[in-house]
């Protein structure tokens, strides 16, 4: 699930293969129209106004859909489970794809659009077979101006011979990644970045079945030893100021609990009681929504197909 545009969320619809272009209102519900898709899809990733990116893995095909015209195939992998971003890389006014593949040798898929379309992917190997999907996040970590990668490679399992880690491949020019340093951090199945302690870089928050943890950042593109926020299991987590108070808040989704939970920012890193929310049960997505000068936080439910809207008790007015 992601944001489409202020007021809206994208989300696939596995039961009817479908995705679902949704707008979403805090006091009276939502409206919904639906776009059909060829087969199940793992992921998709918002490439402007009714343009997506959806990754199928059971073909292991990547595919482009504009509007209600037919899905158009951009690339084509072994079938596996994908995830997929999208940012410009190379900074030449187009949007690009990541594509993180869980094949027999686990990859990150680069795909370069252009004014004729995607070209042929460019390959950047990540660690041995046996792992969950990885994750995968663009930041300019370094704020040079270009988007860094970053890869969440995991087991899920403690004693891997492997451990769990997050993996930063630095933008260097014009798309070119360098595979620059990793960090342990365990079950990284969730990233999301933003200045958190306003030091004019971003921060990295991860969650997973196992906890989640905020990566500060350290200057020239690395990311400090994690620290750990909470215990449990969480299906989604973002940096985002969704109080209205100007500081970056850490909003988390709980399954454990069914709740989100806001750790609102008070300023230099720090933060102020949690507050939580309850949502539906088994919530397994989040997306927040701008709509009428406020953050909106959205989950949705693996049990029920609707969705729950939660709007963050205000600190102050700006």
């Amino acid at each position: 699930m992601a944001a489409a545009r202020p007021g809206a969320v994208v989300s696939l619809y596995e039961g009817y293969d479908a995705i679902g272009v949704h707008d979403v209102f805090v006091d009276r519900g939502w409206t919904s129209r639906f776009v059909a898709l060829p087969e199940p899809a793992d992921d998709l990733a918002v490439l402007g106004e009714g343009r997506w990116a959806v990754a199928h893995g059971s073909s292991g095909t990547v595919v482009v859909i504009d509007g209600n015209a037919e899905p158009v195939d951009v690339a084509s992998f072994d079938p596996a489970p994908l995830r997929l971003v999208s940012g410009d890389l190379d900074r030449d006014g187009h949007t690009d794809i990541v594509v993180a593949s869980d094949g027999p040798a686990p990859a990150l898929h680069l795909l370069f659009g252009g004014t004729n379309g995607f070209g042929s992917p460019r390959h950047v190997p990540l660690s041995p077979k046996g792992r969950s999907t990885p994750s995968v996040l663009l930041a300019d970590l370094d704020r040079e101006g270009s988007l860094d990668v970053l890869a969440g490679v995991w087991s899920g399992r403690e004693g891997s011979p492997i451990p769990d880690h997050l993996r930063v491949f630095r933008n260097t020019t014009h798309g070119k990644l360098s595979d620059e340093w990793t960090t342990r951090v365990r079950s990284p199945a969730h990233l999301h970045a933003a200045d958190f302690d306003e030091d004019g870089l971003p921060d990295v928050l991860v969650t997973g079945p196992n906890g989640a943890w905020l990566n500060r950042s350290a200057g020239f593109g690395w990311l400090d030893t994690p620290e750990k926020l909470s215990g449990g299991a969480f299906t989604a987590g973002a940096l985002a100021d969704v109080d209205d108070d100007g500081r970056v808040d850490i909003v988390l989704l709980r399954a454990d609990r069914d709740a989100v939970e806001v750790l609102p920012g008070v300023g230099a890193g720090r933060t102020a009681p949690v507050a939580r929310y309850d949502v539906g049960e088994g919530p397994v997505a989040l997306a927040l929504v701008e709509r009428d000068g406020e953050t909106l936080i959205v989950t949705a439910s693996a049990t029920d197909p609707s969705f729950t809207t939660v709007r963050a008790a205000r600190r102050r007015s700006r």
